[in-house]
Parts: C-alpha cells; sequence; structure tokens
C-alpha cells in the first residue's frame, strides 16, 4: 500500500501545481485586448533609432533596431524622482511590451522586467529584458506595467531616501470593457 502513495506522491504534486497556478496564466496575457490608439508607438522605421517613453513614475529609453522583416527593441528603465527617493524598495514589479496589428489588438505580449533583486534599494537604472522580435502583422506596440514599492527607514536617513509606507505603480494602455 505505502509503494502506491509514493509512485503518486510526485503526480498529485504535479497536478496540484498545475491547478493552482493555471489561474495566472490570463492575469498575466495582454494578447486580445485592445490598445487605445493615443498609446501606440510606432514601429515604422528603416534605421536604428532612439527614442523615449515616460509615465509619471518611470523613463524609459530604448532602441527600435529593423531586424530583417521585423524589428527588436532594447531599452533602460529609469525610476522617476518621486518615487526613488521616497519608495526605493520594490516589492514585486512587471514590465511588459505587448505588439498589436492594424486594429491596436494585441498580438503577442512578453515580459521585459529588469532583473533586479526585490525588496532592496532600487538602482538608478536598469536595462529591460530584450524583447523578442515582433511577430508578423505587428505595426506598432504598447508597454504595460505594474508593481508595488516601499519606502524604507525614516525621514532622517542619511542618504535622503527615507519614508515608509508602499506606493503603487501601474499603467494600462487598454480600453477598458464596457
Amino acid at each position: 500500500m505505502q509503494r502506491i502513495y509514493r509512485s503518486l506522491t510526485p503526480t498529485i504534486i504535479l497536478c496540484l501545481t498545475l491547478l493552482l497556478t493555471s489561474g495566472c496564466t490570463s492575469y498575466l496575457s495582454n494578447v486580445g485586448k485592445t490598445a487605445l490608439d493615443i498609446e501606440t508607438l510606432n514601429l515604422d522605421t528603416k534605421q536604428p533609432e532612439t527614442r523615449v517613453w515616460q509615465t509619471q513614475d518611470f523613463l524609459i529609453k530604448y532602441d527600435v533596431v529593423p531586424a530583417g522583416n521585423s524589428v527588436t527593441i532594447d531599452g533602460t528603465l529609469f525610476l522617476q524622482d518621486r518615487i526613488s527617493y521616497s519608495f526605493p524598495t520594490p516589492q514585486y514589479f512587471y514590465f511588459y511590451i505587448n505588439y498589436v496589428d492594424n486594429n491596436n489588438v494585441v498580438l503577442s505580449s512578453h515580459d521585459i522586467t529588469p532583473l533586479m533583486a526585490f525588496r532592496t534599494f532600487f538602482q538608478d537604472s536598469f536595462p529591460l529584458r530584450s524583447a523578442p522580435p515582433a511577430p508578423p502583422g505587428t505595426k506598432a506596440f504598447v508597454f504595460s506595467y505594474w508593481g508595488n514599492f516601499s519606502g524604507n527607514g525614516n525621514d532622517n536617513d542619511d542618504d535622503n531616501r527615507g519614508g515608509t509606507g508602499d506606493w503603487e505603480v501601474y499603467y494600462s494602455p487598454f480600453e477598458k470593457k464596457s
């Protein structure tokens, strides 16, 4: 009888893991969502270009490089001062590039979150992970992100990075569902 339990244990653990994590896939994927026209960033370029995209939370400097019938995008994420001075510690953070078609519908969505140590001070900048080439039919792209940063210490810290509490960051370039 013990042999049956021992042989079934890995299978049961695998099934439970798959069941518990299967609900996360739709939450992390933006495929099929429609981006707002004003939010789309053009991919039409014949030569490499350096561009800047900015929100109240971050500034992204990125390069768009033609690669055959597609393009590649690489960049660096900079934290805006309002977060870096008061909330320098990322608790969690996700940054996505979403390739869209002529109708601004997301064809593919990729996590390009910088490699960073969570729950430690955020540096001034981090390189984004390389985005995969744009899929066929891509006409533009949009960035999206969400995360939570916290303050450490108190307002008397020597490095002037004091503050406490949390700051939630969120940017969604997609149409809201009615």
